[in-house]
């Protein structure tokens, strides 16, 4: 318990990105298993008898991860995100398709709001949710002007 080297936990040229992800995995599982913080801290002493993940080396991080994985956890995959980044995109389109002059406006707004030329260049979700929201306004706001 306490200080260790960094030796002891495996740390070396090239490690510390390996260790750093394994530590964010865990953390991940931790939030998205809802485990409370004893629940976390029970695990981590009855396993390592050590309080913290800080204190685990890069064996014992990845045997932690794979015990939150038989636990039912899954790491999402760049996968996940890139096809919901295309979910998006698509919304955008079909939005856009129902707005007046919409060839003109699409490009203007996407290189406005998501910093890109290109509604297929912008690959943050953030940025499309945020397009995909100013579009519903428009369409909105269109819906009562026609109305009037």
């Amino acid at each position: 318990m306490g200080y260790q080297r960094t030796e002891d936990r495996g740390q070396g040229p090239g490690m510390d990105t390996q260790r750093q992800g394994l530590l964010a995995k865990v953390h991940i599982a931790k939030k998205e298993l809802a485990l409370e913080d004893w629940d976390y801290r029970h695990i981590l002493k009855r396993e390592f008898r050590k309080t913290s993940a800080k204190y685990l080396s890069i064996l014992e991080l990845q045997y932690l991860v794979n015990l939150f994985e038989e636990t039912g956890w899954r790491p999402r995959t760049k996968n996940n995100k890139s096809s919901q980044v295309s979910a998006l995109r698509e919304r955008v389109k079909e939005i856009a398709e129902g707005l007046e002059n919409s060839e003109r406006r699409l490009p203007g707004l996407c290189r406005a709001l998501c910093g890109a030329e290109r509604i297929e260049w912008c690959r943050d979700a953030g940025k499309l949710k945020r397009l995909l929201m100013a579009l519903e306004n428009i369409k909105e706001k269109e819906a009562v002007s026609s109305k009037q």
